[in-house]
């Protein structure tokens, strides 16, 4: 029963920014996706919320059927999806985006597309789960499994949604170039620069809901070096952006 309760609310949070930014697109067409490429900014959106709809989906029936408890809560979702309907409309008018891109023969999804989903799934599952099930021995934490429902936010879980956050954020740079382009950092910064303001603004709106207002999206104040462990993993999707690649 809880399995299936949190099955329901994560498939409609995952459906609902769909909505959203296909609306949102319709309206902004005819003046910010002026001389865009539709076709490209499309699958740039598909591959950026494609890989988190099946992460937070995989993340949470595990610890359904494992912990019989949501690792990902309720707000912690809808955080997300507030994060990647923003990425999404930002790389739809990033510069990246105004170069046609040539459609595939063979289907409507590239290879490629499906490659880099696959492989940034899973390293964000290995590495999420890796700090779900062993965490605090790795961190030097207190565990937050098995906790009550009504117990307060623990650093764990806290650390759990951040680099989630922190992946997400950096694999966004990674969705700026179709066909796994290396340069992913071309024109990042020309005027006017769309895409690093909104990641900028999420950034830091990220560092200050964990440490000034933790009870907001249920998570408590981290350190330095949990902060760190938590960026050093979002950069690794760089890293792993160009292993790809090659």
């Amino acid at each position: 029963m809880i399995a299936l309760t949190i099955m329901k609310d994560v498939l409609i949070s995952i459906c609902l920014p769909i909505i959203l930014a296909m609306a949102l697109l319709y309206l902004l067409k005819d003046n910010v996706l002026r001389d865009r490429d539709i076709y490209g900014a499309t699958m740039k959106f598909l591959q950026f919320h494609l890989s988190i709809g099946i992460v937070i989906v995989m993340l949470d029936v595990v610890g359904a059927c494992v912990i019989n408890d949501a690792v990902l809560k309720y707000i912690h979702i809808i955080w997300i999806l507030f994060l990647d309907i923003s990425l999404s409309l930002a790389l739809a008018v990033d510069h990246s985006t105004k170069n046609p891109t040539a459609l595939p023969v063979n289907s409507f999804i590239p290879r490629t597309i499906i490659k880099n989903i696959i492989c940034h799934v899973l390293y964000q599952i290995i590495v999420l789960l890796a700090f779900l099930f062993v965490g605090e021995r790795l961190l030097n934490i207190e565990s937050g499994r098995w906790s009550p429902l009504d117990y307060p936010p623990s650093i764990h879980f806290t650390i759990i949604f951040n680099t989630f956050v922190m992946m997400t954020l950096f694999n966004g740079i990674n969705c700026r170039m179709l066909n796994n382009g290396r340069n992913i950092f071309k024109d990042l910064f020309k005027i006017p620069p769309i895409f690093f303001i909104i990641w900028i603004v999420w950034f830091i709106l990220q560092v200050l809901i964990v440490q000034l207002d933790g009870a907001f999206l249920w998570v408590v104040p981290l350190n330095l070096l949990q902060w760190g462990v938590c960026i050093l993993l979002g950069l690794v999707e760089l890293l792993l952006g160009q292993i790809i690649y090659c």
